[in-house]
């Protein structure tokens, strides 16, 4: 789509910003956009510091779905932990699975 505006006498004129062209050299001030962030911020931390703790609790009570979402999008994408915190997880793994069976086995028998 062109840009085109007609001038007074009746000509198109084209109205397109050329390669290093400025319209408007005062621009947006030096910063303007930075203060807006840290103002958010800056309101941000202290509605966390006065509601920050009761939010996680009613988010994680009234709506667990988002809790973890929240939680799985702060956590690196990979986690290294190395052979001994491996092996620790698969004994837990193990534990909790077969403490899961003897007590479906028990349920069952009663």
């Amino acid at each position: 789509m062109v840009a085109v505006q007609p001038n007074q006498n009746g000509e198109k004129k084209d109205t397109r910003i050329k390669p290093g062209e400025v319209r408007n050299p005062a621009g947006r001030p030096k910063g303007a956009r930075s203060k807006l962030g840290e103002a958010f911020l800056k309101e941000l931390v202290a509605d966390f510091e006065q509601h920050g703790a009761q939010a996680i609790v009613t988010v994680r009570e009234n709506k667990p779905d988002q809790y973890l979402k929240v939680i799985a999008s702060i956590l690196p994408k990979e986690i290294d932990i190395g052979e001994n915190m491996a092996s620790a997880l698969k004994q837990s793994r193990d534990a909790a699975t077969e403490a899961f069976f003897r007590a479906m086995s028990e349920e069952a028998l009663h």
